[in-house]
């Protein structure tokens, strides 16, 4: 999705050196977003017979290991959007904030399924953001080119895959009190999954 933001918004191919730059951001911030999620619910994955075999929950990876991971991930990511360009840098708090706020959400809200795909949508943003703002003399440049409408189909198509990834957890997220779209909307998620996406 990063790459398509990134052509969609120059109307072409970055150079290579940007190209690896968005590889290496997202990657580094998907490690540190894993790891976090998955530290921060190893409790609860732990009673989840889909989940109890995770790294964290078996004892594969310390709670140590997984903070270094985490920060090696974020030093990673802002390295990256620093190498990019400066515009690229200035705005990676965002999608790092979202990312990394989202395992807490479902503990008060089932719009936790928005943040998710918020993250996905972010990607698009991202990559978007390293292509066009090599050239950008300003911030309003950067966010105008960005292809929002893509954006949005993309937050909107992950919304429908995290609801129906969490179809099956809705019964075990019930009984823990967690929030998710899968609870909320009960026998209709299926539905509404297909619907959205």
């Amino acid at each position: 999705m990063a790459y398509l933001g990134a052509f969609i918004a120059i109307r072409g191919i970055p150079s290579i050196n940007v190209l690896l730059l968005i590889f290496f951001a997202l990657l580094f911030l998907r490690i540190a977003g894993m790891t976090n999620d998955n530290l921060a619910d190893r409790e609860i994955d732990s009673k989840n017979p889909r989940t109890r075999t995770r790294p964290l929950v078996t004892g594969a990876i310390t709670v140590k290991e997984a903070k270094v991971l985490i920060a090696i991930g974020l030093i990673g990511f802002f390295i990256s959007a620093f190498l990019v360009n400066r515009w690229a840098f200035l705005l990676s708090p965002i999608p790092a904030i979202v990312t990394m706020t989202y395992p807490y959400m479902k503990r008060f809200t089932a719009f936790a399924n928005y943040q998710i795909a918020t993250v996905q949508g972010l990607a698009v943003f991202s990559g978007a953001v390293a292509s066009i703002g090599v050239n950008a003399d300003s911030l309003f440049q950067v966010v105008r080119s960005v292809p929002w409408l893509f954006v949005i189909a993309t937050i909107l198509w992950a919304v429908g895959f995290d609801l129906y990834n969490h179809i099956p957890d809705r019964d075990f997220d019930k009984k823990m009190g967690l929030h998710s779209f899968a609870v909320l909307l009960g026998n209709k998620a299926l539905a509404f999954a297909g619907l959205i996406n």
